[in-house]
Order: C-alpha cells, then structure tokens, then sequence
C-alpha cells in the first residue's frame, strides 16, 4: 500500500500557535513554502499520493519523466485566494470530497499511511478523518520534542557539548542574559531565539549593545504569556560552519542510525547558498556528531516515546571543535527529499544542493529558461550522470517575496541539485550557473 504525503512545511508555526487563530505566531502571515510541493512530487514515488495546492507546470513534469522519474499519483487539494498563506493540511481539512477520495483510498487497500514533514495537529485531524495511520510520533509528542529549551536540556543531560547560554521565561530575564554573556565574553555575539520555529525566523542577533533594546521591540510580554513559551539565550558563532543532518529514532533502540552530514556553503558575503555532502570533516567530528544522534535516538524512545523523523544543525570549527546540536526539530528535513530525488538519479553519494538569486521579467516559461538561460552544458541528463538537476520550478515562474533588494524586476529564487564525480566539478557547475544567473538583468 502507498503513502499519502502532505505538504505542510509550516508546521512549526502550528505548533506554536493556539489551534484556534487563523494567523500564524507574532501577528505575521508567515510564507507557505509552496515550492516544496514540487520537490515532493519529485521524490514521492509511483506507488505513492500527492496532495498538492495546485496541479504542476506540465512542462516541469514532462522534464522530470524524461529524467526517468516516475511520477506520484496527483490530488488537489486547491488553493485559497483569500488567503494564500493557509498551510495546505488546512486546505486538506476544508475539502471534504478530497477526504472522501482519501478515505476511498484506504478501504480499497490503496493508502495506508499520511506521510508529512512533521507532525501537526491538522495532520492528524485529516488521518483521523481519512482513517489513515501516521508513520511517527504524534502532535503533541513531535511539538515538546521541537522546543528549543527541551534540546539544550536533553543535550546537557546526555553530556553534548552545547553553546554558552540560558532559558529564560521574560524579555526582561533575556535582556539580563545577554548582558551578563556579552559582559562575560568580551562582548560577544548573541542570538535571542523563540522556543519553536526554523529557518531563522523570529531569530534576532545582537552585535552591539544598543541592539538589546531591539528585544523588547520584537518580544512583547503579552506575547510570551500567551504562547507560554521561554525564550533561548545563546553564544552566536559566526565563523563557525554550519553542518545539517536528520536521523530516524525507532522503536527498536539496537537500531543503527547512520546520517550524512551536510556542509553549509558560503558566498563572499558569507551568506548561506547551499549545501555540500557529503561533508569533507575529521573523523573525529563526524563520530562525535555520530554518537551524539546515538545518544538522542535511544533517550528520545525510552524515555518520551517519540519516534520518527529528527532533524538536527551543528557547528563545528576548523581547530576540530564541534557543537553535535544545535537544536532538535521532530520532522524531516529538506534534505530528506532531496536524497530521495537523488537515489533515483545516480548511485553516487556526493552533491551539491544550491540556491541561486536572480531578476527577470513577467512569466518564464521552464523549458526556455533551461535551454536559453541555464544552457543544456551544464543539465544533468541519464547518460552523463553529471550536471544540473532542476527540482523545483515554482519559485521562478513568477515573483517570490524574499527580500525586496530594489531594481525593475522581481526577485526569483532558483533551487538545483548538482550531482558530479568530484566536489571540484560541482563547484565549477555552481559557480558557472551562479555567473549565468547573475548576468540577467
């Protein structure tokens, strides 16, 4: 029997917000990551469901066929004009003859399990409602692992190393916090992180001390108070690199949990682009990072009850140090599907999974943009087992609100995985497509 798999890659926000407000945290529409549908629908499998917003780019899916990548079976579930941000489990939730067709599924044997980024509350509404299993841990479960304070916590009982900082349950006590770390620390940088959320958001760093004043600007106690969340203190590390990596806790603890570590890549800027894997690092780092998801997996079953997908950030050093967590989030990664679209091209294990920005006017149309812009040199195709994969295609078709940076035209955002024999020849590919993109003006 197959998955359904739901794109709902918000989840965080779900699970710091009160199940009956219709915006997401802090009173902002947060970004409906949408383009990770396409990703999906790459990586799912024939044997498996879809549930996307809206149907694809037809001329997206007849590349990916031609890439050899058998599609999954497609449901809509259809976007709201409304209110475009809505998570799409919501939508899911609000169409009750996609939940009919769903629930057809699993009686006829078709559908067994609703697959997800992570767990939310809606999905499990929707597994409820169709009669479907999930594949992990529940809401609840999934929302207490993810909290910040919970991976400090975890992590310093089990003795990994972590970052210099504190819990603290006010603005107040964060400001203390950071004045004591700064003062203790020849003042240091500071990140003051809210207790859920990913991707930086909610995140604010503190270079110099008139910026401390920034935190009761952005954090109101009422906010606090009604999230009854803390707030994390910690040292910031800005020249250390960042590693990203996910591992499975099973029910069964002898189970081996092997991770590929995944290395932040940099631009001149010193702004994240990418990511290398696998990552070229010490023995040493990898074991201690090895044996710290070790350590999590078994305590995360035994002692909570949580299984399922974990994914994790750490830092490391060039003199060899290493932070193995940074923090503990219960869902996949991205990643994750990446490596799925990956086996399914090429048995080789390194690539490069690249974002690159860009201008251009009006609606682009995919295979033009391949063959005019891109160039077909630098394509992956079946036969070379080299070059640019593009697996995702949304974000270039029209606007994407990122930053608004000025110029006359939108700026687009263009994700690629970059599959080669060696690190050297991705980069040159990176850098090649870099240079093509950023000569559109």
């Amino acid at each position: 029997m197959g998955r359904v798999w739901i794109c709902n890659t918000d989840v965080e926000s779900e699970w710091s917000t009160p199940m009956n407000a219709e915006v997401p945290k802090r009173g902002v529409r947060q970004v409906i990551f949408n383009y990770f549908e396409e990703i999906l629908l790459a990586s799912a499998g024939p044997s498996n469901i879809a549930i996307l917003r809206k149907k694809p780019d037809t001329e997206f899916t007849d590349y990916l066929k031609n890439l050899g990548i058998e599609l999954p079976t497609i449901l809509v579930a259809g976007e709201s004009s409304a209110k475009p941000w809505l998570p799409t489990s919501q939508l899911v939730i609000k169409n009750p003859s996609l939940i009919n067709i769903l629930s057809k599924l699993v009686s006829d044997g078709k559908a067994s399990i609703l697959a997800s980024f992570g767990v939310s509350k809606m999905v499990e509404q929707i597994a409820e409602l169709s009669g479907l299993s999930l594949p992990s841990a529940g809401f609840e479960t999934s929302k207490f692992v993810s909290r910040k304070s919970f991976s400090r916590i975890i992590s310093k009982k089990l003795g990994i190393h972590i970052p210099d900082g504190e819990i603290c349950n006010s603005a107040k006590e964060a400001i203390v916090a950071v004045k004591a770390m700064r003062s203790k620390i020849r003042e240091c940088p500071v990140v003051v992180k809210p207790e859920l959320g990913a991707a930086g958001r909610g995140q604010l760093i503190i270079k110099k001390e008139e910026s401390i004043n920034r935190i009761n600007d952005i954090i109101s106690e009422e906010y606090l108070k009604s999230c009854g969340t803390p707030l994390i203190v910690e040292r910031w590390h800005p020249n250390a690199i960042t590693l990203s990596y996910e591992f499975h806790v099973h029910r069964d603890k002898d189970r081996f949990r092997s991770i590929t570590l995944r290395k932040a890549l940099k631009d001149d800027k010193n702004r994240d682009y990418g990511y290398f894997y696998p990552a070229d690092v010490k023995d040493k780092v990898f074991n201690e990072i090895q044996e710290a998801a070790n350590s999590l997996a078994i305590e995360l079953w035994e002692k909570y009850r949580y299984y399922g997908p974990v994914r994790c950030d750490a830092l490391f050093f060039q003199d060899g140090g290493v932070f193995p967590v940074l923090e503990l989030n219960a869902r996949h990664s991205f990643f994750h599907f990446i490596d799925l679209l990956h086996a399914k091209l090429s048995p080789r294990s390194m690539g490069l999974f690249c974002w690159v920005f860009f201008r251009s006017p009006g609606q682009i149309k995919f295979a033009q943009f391949i063959e005019d812009i891109i160039g077909m040199d630098l394509m992956f195709t079946p036969d070379k087992q080299e070059g640019i994969v593009v697996p995702i295609w949304g974000t270039v078709t029209a606007a994407e609100s990122i930053v608004e940076m000025g110029g006359d035209f939108p700026l687009r955002r263009l994700f690629v995985l970059i599959l080669s024999n060696t690190k050297h020849k991705a980069h040159k590919i990176a850098h090649a497509l870099r240079k093509k993109l950023g000569a559109l003006k």
